[in-house]
């Protein structure tokens, strides 16, 4: 996922294996994937542009990385790394676009089983605060959730709004993939790599046993899943690590004509009273290094008061 958010993303994960945990690990290319792993029992597969990875990979690659998992290997993936298990077939979450207005939230998601035999994901953590970045809406089959976003209300610390949205919904999937295995989170687990918390469970992803009994669906209920997942995905909007603005919907018109000015690629929708813009940006880019982001944000602040932005 050659891109500004993977390197971000592959950085901090560099860090805290090298700085934190000194856990020894090799990176691999799509090339190498295609080519096969058959030295690497864990591949993971942090934030990023999923359909360059896509692209990268190629349609040897991809079923190179599906083969893997299938004859054993474990996949981990997050954010990106999610999407892509989901557009390769390697996971069967339904991933949709939030409508939330939460740039950085925690919010305490809760485990289940809690027996850490059943769920090893569990092991040594009673419960879990993630860090929600606007992220998007996962749902596993049933069986699949390891952790998940509780009833509303949900606790939570942080600018919050809409996210209920997330009530129910599922904040860690682990699923058997043939003789394998993929986990694969609806946020970063190593979030700027200071997120301790669910470091650990990161560490039990990547290190820790498989559960003693396996909710494994059926071959023709995985068909029916991975197909479902697959359609769902194809509705994501293109738009890479998107730089996202909420408004009051009464002042959408003047937020439109500002992102039309600067040739802004986005797409829009609308709950409770508030629109949010999803706005391309596919080569992960910061609010500095990105050609228009910040004038824009500026000319847009000077018009009206966003409800809430999130910017790379």
């Amino acid at each position: 996922m050659a891109d500004a958010t993977a390197f971000e993303s592959a950085g901090s994960v560099r860090h805290l294996f090298e700085q934190v945990w000194g856990l020894p690990y090799r990176t691999v290319s799509a090339a190498q994937i295609a080519a096969g792993l058959s030295d690497v029992d864990v591949l993971l597969v942090p934030d990023g542009y999923a359909n360059g990875a896509l692209k990268a990979l190629g349609t040897k690659g991809q079923k190179a990385l599906r083969t893997w998992v299938e004859q054993g290997g474990r996949y981990v993936g997050y954010l990106g790394g999610t999407e892509l298990a989901v557009k390769t077939g390697i996971s069967t979450v339904v991933l949709s676009i939030s409508k939330t207005a939460a740039p950085g939230t925690l919010i305490r998601v809760q485990f289940s089983p809690t027996d850490p035999q059943l769920n090893p994901l569990a092991q040594d953590l009673g419960s879990a605060w993630v860090m929600y970045n606007d992220d998007a809406v996962m749902l596993a089959s049933p069986g699949l959730a390891a952790a998940s976003f509780p009833a509303a209300p949900l606790s939570t610390s942080g600018l919050a709004i809409g996210v209920d949205e997330l009530a129910g919904s599922t904040a860690v999937a682990d699923e058997p993939v043939g003789l394998g295995r993929s986990v694969v989170f609806s946020f970063d687990p190593n979030f700027r790599g200071w997120t301790d918390g669910t470091q650990r469970l990161l560490w039990n992803a990547l290190l820790g046993p498989n559960p003693v009994a396996v909710a494994a669906l059926s071959a023709e209920q995985r068909l029916l899943a991975t197909d479902t997942a697959m359609q769902a995905a194809k509705a994501l909007p293109d738009s890479g690590k998107a730089i996202r603005i909420a408004v009051q919907t009464s002042d959408a018109d003047l937020a439109r004509a500002v992102l039309d000015r600067y040739g802004a690629e986005y797409k829009e929708s609308g709950k409770a009273g508030r629109t949010v813009f999803v706005i391309a940006n596919r080569e992960g880019l910061s609010r500095e290094e990105h050609p228009y982001a910040l004038a824009m944000l500026r000319e847009l602040t000077q018009r009206l008061t966003p409800i809430a932005v999130n910017l790379p």
